[in-house]
């Protein structure tokens, strides 16, 4: 059975400290964050389950939009060097990004690194 918490508790349990004093600021004020969003695997477009059952499209839709509220957020409170990297751009739209609707098979771990790979080198061009 899964976990009657909401994807907002789950997003603003772990984030919510980077918006106060992020802990890699701290340390080196050189390095970039990157957020990256959940992708919607194939059973959560089956799910009709409300939002807070893990894993329904409602759920990581939520969870998604909470990561952005954070990024935001924190860009207003005057973080630099943060950035944002959204789930369309991961393993494509085609279905062949994972084995079973879930896993990545090769072409969408390849995906995967391409795209979040593509997004570091935009950032160091920045800097």
């Amino acid at each position: 059975m899964y976990a009657k918490r909401t994807p907002h508790y789950h997003s603003r349990k772990r984030t919510e400290p980077y918006k106060t004093a992020p802990c890699n600021k701290q340390t080196n004020k050189q390095t970039p964050i990157l957020l990256i969003e959940s992708i919607y695997r194939t059973p959560s477009y089956l799910k009709q389950e409300p939002d807070s059952v893990f894993g329904t499209h409602a759920f990581i839709t939520n969870q998604n939009k909470e990561l952005r509220k954070v990024f935001t957020e924190a860009v207003a409170l005057g973080f630099t060097d943060i950035y944002y990297l959204n789930s369309n751009e991961l393993i494509g739209i085609d279905r062949e990004g994972t084995v079973d609707g879930t896993h990545f098979s090769d072409l969408g771990h390849y995906r995967m690194a391409q795209s979040v790979s593509e997004k570091i080198k935009q950032i160091t061009t920045l800097k």
